[in-house]
């Protein structure tokens, strides 16, 4: 079985953060639903309905919203423990590497 390298093992810390960085994002976005008007403008000339604005359901966006944040959740929190597994290689790898 191979070894990781203390740098793959770094570089997989570092994809793991970034994926995390990167619900914030999400997160954040997927407030401001409650805060936006109750109409969605249509841009695109090609459609039947361009210049209308389309009434949308704040209710059912809101549904899925709190389904795809517990999905986010879930994800957030599979990550935290991936990251900390990693860490705990990284650490033994070095250790490893320093008692040689």
């Amino acid at each position: 079985m191979t070894e990781l390298t203390l740098r793959e093992i770094w570089d997989r810390i570092v994809t793991t953060q970034d994926q995390l960085e990167s619900i914030d994002k999400v997160v954040f976005y997927m407030t401001g639903v409650e805060e936006s008007g109750s109409f969605v403008q249509v841009e695109e000339s090609a459609s039947e309905h361009y210049g209308e604005p389309l009434p949308y359901c704040k209710e059912v966006a809101l549904e899925k919203i709190h389904a795809m944040k517990e999905v986010m959740i879930a994800r957030e929190q599979t990550l935290k423990g991936l990251l900390d597994f990693y860490v705990s290689v990284y650490h033994e790898q070095k250790s490893k590497t320093v008692s040689e």
